[in-house]
């Protein structure tokens, strides 16, 4: 067996794995709150098993110095060595946009919708919206947005394929201009990796270029580790940049030399 099977082949037996704990806990866990942190977990197993250790992995509420606020991810990429999370418990933080590469929005199923009420526009609207909020962040110095990813373990019916997705995130992106996430990944048989590229980080995507159709898993945590390396991130002065003072007119009180009693030395 060749080094490249055997890479190969490693990920399709976690691809059959993760689908097999999926419908496991699909059908013996009654709660949902308990299905979407089940899932998300082994999502943030499998990234911590396979990227490079220079990413941590969170979750929570992405913000910037703007008192702007994201959508809550349910996985942060940030820079585990000089990065800054901002933890509210065990569970939940807040991350300074200029320390973020990516967020992952983990879906049990990927599903579709066109009514005239947000909420039964479904998880792809969702997924678009919480993107083009992302993209709005304002990161100081110019970094590059935050990258957006979605990973999806099945869609809702069998007659639904990757042309259903890529046509559905189009429609929603054109309908209300968002950007929409640059890598989808949905793991169920057939599965599939819809990704675009561009050649400007800045420039909105609307459609995507690329489909990947022959060991998705492992395409998607590679083509994600290429991605994560072009994203410039930054250690923020929290004092400076997301310190309430911005909201007076005093920043700091200079503490005259004369309040300081004049001192013998010893001899």
């Amino acid at each position: 067996m060749t080094t490249h099977t055997k890479v190969s082949g490693e990920f399709e037996k976690i691809t059959r794995a993760m689908m097999l704990y999926f419908r496991s806990w699909e059908s013996d866990l009654e709660h949902q709150g308990e299905k979407g942190g089940v899932r998300e977990r082994r999502v943030k197993d499998l990234l911590s098993a396979y990227l490079p250790k220079r990413y941590a992995i969170g979750t929570g509420h992405i913000i910037d110095s703007k008192q702007n606020m994201s959508y809550q991810s349910d996985i942060v990429i940030y820079d585990a060595i000089d990065g800054i999370a901002l933890p509210i418990d065990n569970y939940y933080s807040l991350f300074p946009c200029e320390c973020v590469y990516a967020t992952v929005e983990v879906k049990s199923k990927l599903t579709f919708g066109n009514a005239n009420k947000e909420k039964d526009r479904g998880e792809i609207y969702k997924c678009a919206k919480a993107t083009d909020k992302l993209k709005e962040l304002y990161k100081i110095d110019d970094l590059p947005p935050i990258v957006s990813l979605v990973f999806a373990y099945t869609l809702v019916r069998k007659t639904q394929n990757w042309q259903s997705v890529a046509k559905s995130f189009y429609r929603f992106g054109q309908m209300y201009n968002f950007a929409i996430p640059e890598m989808v990944i949905v793991l169920d048989d057939p599965a599939f990796v819809l990704c675009s590229y561009k050649l400007d980080v800045h420039e909105k995507t609307d459609r995507y270029s690329h489909l990947i159709q022959k060991n998705p898993l492992l395409f998607f945590i590679s083509d994600l580790i290429k991605r994560l390396a072009r994203v410039k991130v930054s250690t923020p002065d929290l004092w400076e940049y997301y310190g309430n003072w911005t909201n007076t007119d005093v920043i700091a009180t200079i503490i005259p030399a004369g309040i300081y009693p004049e001192i013998k030395k010893r001899p």
